[in-house]
């Protein structure tokens, strides 16, 4: 494909000022003044952390197609993994997944574009009114009307967000601590992912977020001693590391390509 064509397996609207202050507004009660900001974040060299490793708590990877719809897998696979990692410490649940609609989020979320893209918050919100399972809301790929019925409504029950840390003053911890209890809805900057095929990817990053994907996984390499971060993507299995890609953790280069990005980085909570 063409980095055109590739573009249309993004999906990461951004926001506009306005919805910047609304959604600050929100979480903190008061507005930012966005024109008097000056970035004077100090990052700090790469850290060593305790493994940590989300990825059997998820359901097989799925494949997005030519829909702008990475928002809305990643944030029905952050709330699959943390839904059962909830039944798991219950004692339920041990040898099972769940997967969710996410062409219920394509259709019916008037807060997100459909198949142009979304915030994964504006998902999670949405999603407090019930949630489809896959297999009576199934993924088609393109916008449709609105099929959901509470009739359709799952056992699982979503009430919100955390985010992994300050939009303005982010921490090299926030994401890793985040991450201890559950698999992460965030995105990646994807300058040199859509070639990538396997092994820990050393990229130059910025800081711009294009495309939704999972922090599932922390850890260490042990034949080359590099530090990692493990990202789930939706473009199928047969995508990088079966599904997976694994990004050398540096926070100094884009906020490891934005996968420690606090201000992008959100877990669902669920009941």
């Amino acid at each position: 494909m063409t980095e055109e064509e590739a573009f249309a397996y993004l999906g990461v609207r951004e926001k506009t000022k306005e919805e910047m202050n609304e959604m600050i507004a929100k979480l903190t009660g008061k507005k930012f003044d966005f024109d008097s900001y000056e970035d004077d974040e100090v990052r700090a060299a790469p850290k060593e952390r305790v493994p940590v490793d989300w990825t059997p708590f998820l359901p097989p990877i799925r494949n997005q197609g030519g829909c702008g719809s990475c928002y809305a897998f990643s944030t029905q696979a952050a709330i699959e993994g943390n839904y059962i990692k909830k039944r798991r410490d219950e004692g339920k649940m041990v040898a099972d997944t769940i997967l969710l609609s996410t062409q219920q989020i394509v259709d019916c979320n008037t807060t997100t574009k459909g198949c142009s893209g979304g915030w994964m918050g504006n998902a999670i919100d949405f999603l407090k009114g019930g949630i489809a399972l896959e297999k009576d809301y199934k993924y088609t790929g393109r916008v449709e009307s609105c099929k959901f019925n509470q009739g359709m409504a799952s056992e699982v029950k979503v009430t919100g967000y955390d985010t992994a840390g300050s939009y303005w003053s982010p921490k090299e911890d926030d994401v890793y601590n985040l991450l201890q209890k559950g698999p992460l809805t965030n995105c990646v900057d994807t300058n040199g992912l859509l070639r990538y095929k396997s092994g820990i990817a050393n990229l130059p990053c910025k800081q711009v977020c294009p495309h939704a994907v999972n922090t599932v996984a922390w850890g260490k390499d042990a034949t080359t001693g590099l530090n990692y971060i493990k990202m789930r993507n939706s473009w199928g299995a047969s995508w990088g590391e079966s599904g997976y890609a694994r990004i050398v953790q540096n926070y100094a280069n884009g906020f490891s390509c934005m996968l420690e990005f606090p201000g992008w980085t959100l877990r669902p909570k669920v009941n």
